[in-house]
C-alpha cells in the first residue's frame, strides 16, 4: 500500500509530521482542518498520565500509595488495596470488557455517568463518574499480575491528579503544559453532570496542538528555549521496558501488539526506536519516536472504534515514516 492509500484507508481527518521540530508533512480532510478541535477519545488517557508523572516528579504523587491515600471514597472491594502504580499502569485486577460492538460489555455503563450518553427515562444508575467509580467494576483476581485495558481507570487517576494538585484537570494540563508550551488554540475536556473533566475519553484539540505535546516530550521537556517539564517526567516515559512489564502486558488481552508494555497511560511499542504513543478508538493516535526525531499526530474517523482495525496499516506506516525522516 502507498502513503496516499494509507490515509484513504483509515479514515483521515488530519494527519501532522514533525521531523526534529519542523513540520514535513501536514494534510486535513473529511471532520479535519488546521483550527478545528478534533475529539481525542482515548488519547486522553496519555494526557492525564503526562500529568500524573509530573506530579509523582514534583513529589506530590507517591505511586507507591494506596489509591485511598489521595481518594478516600475508593475505599473499596476493586480499589481498597489498589496503589497509584496499579492505576497508572492498569494492571487492577477487575473483569471489564471494552468492546464497543457487545451491548453487555461492562464499557457500556461508562457512557451515562460520563455524560457521553443520554439517560433513558427509567435509568436509575449513577449520574457522574464520582458515583460510578467506587462500584464500575467487579474485583477479579490479585493486583498487578496482568495488564486490563479499562477506561474509567484513567478518571481514577484524573481523581487523584486533581486531589493531589488542588486544581481542577482543565486548569492543570492549562498551567503545566498547554500556555507555557505555546499553544495555538483553546482546547477541551467533556464534562460529566457535576462538572468533572472526562478523563477517559474526553479531551478535544486541534492537531498540530497535539504535535506540539509529542514534540515537548521528544526535547524531554522544553520547547522553543520554554522548559515546561523537568527531565524526569519524560525519562519516566520513555524509560525502556522491564521483562515484567512486558510479561504483565503479555497476560493481558492485546496478543495482537506482540513485544508491546502499557506504562503511565502510554503505549510502548519497545521497538528499536523505543517509541512510544497515545492511541484512541476511530483512529486517533500521537506517536513519538525519539531516535528518528519523528512525531506523527493523526485525527481519524474510522467506521469501527476498536484500533485494530487500523493498526495493521497504521503501525507499519508510522514505521516508514520514521525509517524514511530519519
Amino acid at each position: 500500500m502507498r502513503f496516499p492509500e494509507a490515509l484513504e484507508a483509515t479514515y483521515l481527518d488530519g494527519l501532522v509530521v514533525l521531523h526534529n521540530g519542523s513540520i514535513v508533512f501536514e494534510e486535513y480532510r473529511g471532520e479535519g482542518g488546521p483550527d478545528q478541535p478534533h475529539l481525542c477519545f482515548s488519547v486522553t488517557k496519555s494526557m492525564v498520565g503526562m500529568l500524573a508523572v509530573d506530579l509523582i516528579v514534583q513529589g506530590l504523587i507517591d505511586d507507591r500509595a494506596r489509591v485511598t491515600r489521595y481518594v478516600p471514597e475508593l475505599d473499596c472491594e476493586t480499589f481498597g488495596d489498589a496503589t497509584v502504580r496499579n492505576i497508572l499502569d492498569m494492571t487492577i485486577a477487575a473483569r471489564w470488557s471494552e468492546n464497543y460492538a457487545d451491548p453487555a460489555a461492562e464499557i457500556r455503563s461508562y457512557g451515562v455517568p460520563s455524560g457521553l450518553r443520554e439517560r433513558s427515562a427509567d435509568y436509575t444508575g449513577p449520574t457522574h463518574l464520582a458515583d460510578y467509580l467506587p462500584n464500575a467494576m467487579q474485583r477479579n483476581g490479585e493486583h498487578g499480575k496482568a495488564f486490563v485495558y479499562i477506561t474509567p481507570l484513567s478518571d481514577v487517576l484524573a481523581w487523584i491528579v486533581v486531589r493531589a494538585s488542588g486544581k481542577p484537570l482543565s486548569q492543570l494540563l492549562s498551567e503545566r503544559v498547554w500556555v507555557p508550551m505555546g499553544a495555538e488554540h483553546d482546547a477541551y475536556f467533556n464534562v460529566d453532570s457535576v462538572g468533572a473533566a472526562v478523563a477517559g475519553v474526553g479531551f478535544s484539540c486541534a492537531l498540530r496542538d497535539m504535535a506540539r505535546v509529542g514534540e515537548l516530550l521528544r526535547c524531554r521537556g522544553s520547547l522553543m528555549g520554554q522548559r515546561v517539564f523537568d527531565p524526569q517526567v519524560c525519562d519516566a516515559l520513555f524509560q525502556p521496558a522491564s521483562a515484567q512489564e512486558k510479561a504483565v502486558f503479555a497476560a493481558g488481552a492485546f496478543a495482537s501488539l506482540k513485544e508491546w508494555s502499557y506504562r503511565n497511560q502510554w503505549w510502548m511499542t519497545n521497538n528499536a526506536s523505543g517509541a512510544i504513543t497515545a492511541r484512541g478508538i476511530y483512529g486517533q493516535a500521537l506517536y513519538i519516536d525519539p531516535k528518528a526525531e519523528v512525531v506523527i499526530a493523526r485525527f481519524a474517523s474510522m467506521p469501527t472504534a476498536s484500533n485494530l482495525a487500523n493498526d495493521h496499516i497504521s503501525l507499519p506506516l508510522y514505521q516508514a515514516i520514521a525509517d524514511a525522516l530519519a
